[in-house]
């Protein structure tokens, strides 16, 4: 994985936005080594050791290896495992076992051109109990894993199929790591699973992003599965413009709530989203909230009030780079406040959790003192509750076309260029996949993407010595 850019999330929106403002962190701390560290996911066992998982780039020739560090209450490292090999080996999912183990799950590359999804399971010493690939000649990807009723595992991510677009990938695995079932959701466009949990029927609630369901965007797509995988329903959710999946939590009452970004209009910055959905696949509402800029929510957890905390990056709340958010809902989803946490750069929060004691663990990675490292930030809940107005920056989009594309694109700024303009173009989970410069003279510019773009969302930042400009770009071949 390249390093998190989201330069072009910096010179958006000027306007006025009210907000309330947390407690400060108890602490925040980043860490890793002298390399590229990103941070996916965190668990805290009963005697109070925290383990976090993510990847850093200490293989062979700067490729990435998994990674798990064992921290203590206050956050700092007791010690830190690597596991992988010459290739690229990712750990994107940590979760406890049910006889107190880790298991931890990602993607490992077989060749340049091929990857296998993985599951390991781990002992708290970091030493490796199993290892298990699945895969064959598409590529694979578990990006998320939990321990079972029955003492295994359950989880999801993509497969490739034959038209060489990814289908939701879901497998059920026994105690060992060995396959028991799988299943596969898609169409002819990009799908993509993002969360699987296990319900208390013992069936599955399955979620992820889903392009074959609105060619033009993206829809979250959820399924309800029975014991043996097979599908109860199985809906979309969404509307005419984007809208990213990053998890599903069920809740107490039998009903989910579903989370992540979308689009608030288009062409604009991504809002964050909470929808609830009864157990029959029913939305029973949908609530989209954050500042001008752009706001994404990637973990959710709901306290025993009913109020939901959750982690993502914004900078709608703070003016400049992205930040991690931290922030709290009622019941119903209305947003109660937000605070960030960061240094003068990129941090982003994949995960949060309760701690074992009280407050909050957040957890993923910021760019600090040169290259991206792990970020923990420990804080509470104790809204003091004041109101601000921030000042954030006016976007200059530009159009393009065709979109969607295969691998070209013909770019129409706002007014005159002649100037030179660095292209770059990101992931949605901020990934940086193609960057190029060039001179532009006249209003348009056409640009050529590399071929081996998967299909998907992606986000093109344009920037010149006196603006920036950005648009949504969907890649379909």
């Amino acid at each position: 994985m390249n390093k998190v850019r989201f330069l072009f999330l910096i010179q958006l929106f000027h306007a006025f936005y009210n907000l309330s403002i947390a407690q400060s962190a108890y602490f925040s701390n980043y860490f890793g080594t002298t390399t590229t560290d990103a941070g996916r996911a965190i668990t805290q066992l009963s005697n109070g050791s925290i383990y976090v998982a993510g990847y850093s780039a200490v293989g062979l020739n700067s490729t990435y290896d998994a990674t798990v560090c064992k921290l203590a209450r206050n956050g700092s490292v007791v010690w830190t495992k690597f596991y992988g090999d010459s290739l690229n080996n990712y750990a994107l999912s940590m979760n406890q076992t049910k006889d107190g183990k880790l298991i931890i799950c990602g993607e490992t590359e077989v060749s340049v051109f091929d990857k296998d999804a993985f599951a390991a399971k781990i002992d708290t010493d970091g030493t490796i109990i199993w290892y298990k690939q699945f895969g064959n000649f598409q590529n694979q990807t578990f990006r998320y894993i939990e321990a079972t009723t029955d003492g295994g595992y359950i989880a999801c991510g993509s497969t490739t199929d034959n038209s060489n677009v990814n289908d939701i990938y879901y497998l059920k695995l026994d105690s060992l790591g060995n396959q028991q079932w799988t299943g596969t959701i898609g169409g002819s466009y990009n799908d993509v699973g993002t969360a699987i949990h296990q319900l208390a029927d013992g069936g599955y609630i399955l979620t992820g992003d889903s392009n074959s369901n609105n060619a033009s965007n993206y829809d979250v797509e959820v399924t309800r599965l029975d014991s043996a995988g097979g599908a109860i329903w199985d809906f979309a959710f969404g509307d005419t413009l984007t809208n990213g999946s990053q998890g599903i939590l069920p809740l107490a009452d039998g009903s989910f709530i579903s989370y992540g970004e979308t689009d608030p209009a288009p062409n604009q910055p991504f809002n964050f989203f909470m929808e609830k959905i009864d157990a029959t696949g029913t939305s029973i509402f949908r609530k989209t909230f954050g500042g001008l800029v752009s706001d994404a929510l990637f973990s959710l957890i709901q306290d025993a009030s009913g109020n939901f905390y959750f982690t993502g990056y914004s900078n709608s709340y703070h003016p400049g780079p992205i930040d991690m958010v931290f922030g709290k809902t009622d019941s119903a989803a209305n947003l109660l406040w937000v605070q960030t946490f960061g240094d003068s750069s990129i941090d982003i929060g994949y995960q949060i959790i309760a701690a074992k004691d009280s407050g909050f663990y957040l957890f993923g990675n910021g760019y600090h003192n040169g290259d991206d490292d792990f970020l923990l930030v420990y804080a509470q809940d104790t809204l003091a509750g004041v109101g601000i107005a921030e000042s954030l920056t006016q976007p200059k989009n530009i159009q393009t076309w065709p979109n969607p594309t295969k691998n070209s694109l013909q770019i129409v700024f706002n007014k005159t260029m002649n100037s030179p303009v660095k292209f770059t173009l990101y992931s949605l989970q901020g990934n940086l996949m193609f960057e190029t410069s060039a001179t532009c003279n006249g209003m348009s510019y056409n640009l050529q993407f590399p071929n081996d773009l998967s299909n998907g969302m992606y986000v093109l930042h344009a920037e010149t010595n006196l603006a920036t400009y950005y648009s949504k770009i969907c890649i379909q071949k």
